[in-house]
């Protein structure tokens, strides 16, 4: 599974940074009266315009911007907010972060930004010019493998590259991971945080980076609570820690459904199904092996299933007492639906599973049916004993087993 990200954080992806948009594509903010300040020295720039800006939702936000005097010198005022600012001249771009109170100095070249970079006058500078050459070098020397394995991607060999851009990566994230931990509250952590996003993709992302995201963000709460990257990281932290369980847990289940390819004929043993329930958790049908069971597959926005429950609620009332229960499978893809058909149409037993994938749900393929309602009976022993009983043939059925 890909997972593409908010771009938010491309901005301190160095691998990824963008060049500055044109001036049209920007928005300018007012700066109040509160400010700080990015100073700085880039010689080989004398003249030129120096853009300070931040990625803002869908655009560019400018912050403020100077021309070099004729040594390369420049000063800017910024708004009075923990960021982590792009400082852009033309196509060439190097990371900045404020705190909220500071008045850094940068030294730099042009047209190379990233090389010969070091900042000053500020907490933690060591660390935030360590980081920044380590992208550099890790740019240098990977830029073309990245553009080659998103050029191949899937294709053979690309799992090779792919393995060589995860290591080339890990001692940017050893070195981040390193300083998050001793300096959680520092105004550079949003910098090393960033080094931990999954910009490769869920699948190749180390869960412990999330906890080391959940701390960060726990920090930034309490000490840059209306930061731009703390209401970034808070928006999009669960969304992948949710979208990594999703897939962990999707393949784990495509793992134990193995060969579809199988007979579900009178006579067969039920394949098993494992979905989560609606009330949270998950279930398997061979969970109620000892009972018969009534597989009954629907859907809220099924007329013909809503039409058909009130018989099923009817014999699961007469025969629940006597071994018998039913396993409902929902072929819903809107949750809410789904729980509110259960209420509305007063489905009372306890077993209501789904993935929530309406006709791509792996039971269609499994149990290979093409329309709903469905059903499969099942005796004690996890045979199929009928197949797409309905009405009087279901309660025909069920006389035969447990008597009027």
């Amino acid at each position: 599974m890909k997972f593409r990200l908010n771009h938010l954080f491309f901005l301190a992806a160095f691998s990824m940074l963008a060049a500055c948009g044109n001036e049209e594509e920007m928005e300018t903010s007012n700066v109040t009266e509160e400010q700080q300040t990015i100073a700085g020295s880039i010689p080989n720039a004398a003249g030129k315009t120096v853009v300070a800006q931040v990625y803002n939702i869908d655009r560019w936000l400018q912050l403020g911007q100077a021309t070099l005097d004729a040594k390369g010198n420049f000063s800017i005022k910024l708004p009075k907010e923990a960021f982590v600012v792009q400082l852009v001249i033309e196509q060439s771009s190097a990371p900045i972060v404020l705190g909220g109170n500071d008045s850094i100095f940068v030294k730099t070249d042009f047209p190379n930004m990233m090389e010969n970079y070091t900042v000053s006058n500020i907490e933690h500078a060591d660390a935030l010019n360590k980081i920044t050459r380590l992208n550099s070098e890790f740019n240098a020397a990977f830029r073309d493998k990245m553009t080659r394995y998103r050029e191949m991607q899937g294709a053979s060999g690309s799992e090779i590259l792919l393995a060589e851009i995860l290591e080339g990566k890990k001692k940017m994230e050893d070195f981040a991971i390193d300083f998050i931990e001793k300096n959680p509250n520092s105004s550079i952590t949003q910098l090393m945080a960033m080094q931990l996003f999954p910009d490769m993709g869920l699948e190749n992302w180390d869960l412990r980076y999330g906890d080391y995201l959940k701390n960060v963000l726990t920090a930034y709460q309490k000490s840059f609570p209306e930061a731009r990257f703390t209401r970034g990281l808070e928006s999009n932290l669960n969304v992948w820690l949710d979208s990594y369980e999703q897939s962990l847990r999707a393949e784990k289940r495509k793992s134990f459904y193995g060969n579809l390819d199988k007979d579900v004929n009178i006579g067969s043993p039920a394949p098993d199904i494992w979905m989560d329930k609606v009330e949270g958790g998950d279930m398997k049908l061979s969970d109620l092996k000892g009972q018969y069971v009534l597989i009954d597959f629907w859907a809220s926005w099924c007329g013909p299933c809503r039409r058909e429950n009130p018989n099923v609620v009817r014999l699961y009332k007469k025969y629940k007492d006597k071994g018998f229960t039913i396993f409902s499978v929902s072929l819903d893809d809107n949750a809410n639906n789904w729980k509110s058909a259960i209420e509305s149409d007063q489905l009372e037993w306890p077993h209501h599973v789904s993935d929530l994938l309406k006709w791509n749900s792996v039971v269609v393929q499994l149990y290979k049916f093409d329309g709903i309602p469905h059903t499969v009976l099942v005796d004690k022993k996890g045979t199929i004993i009928g197949k797409n009983l309905r009405g009087q043939e279901l309660e025909n059925k069920l006389k035969e087993i447990f008597g009027s």
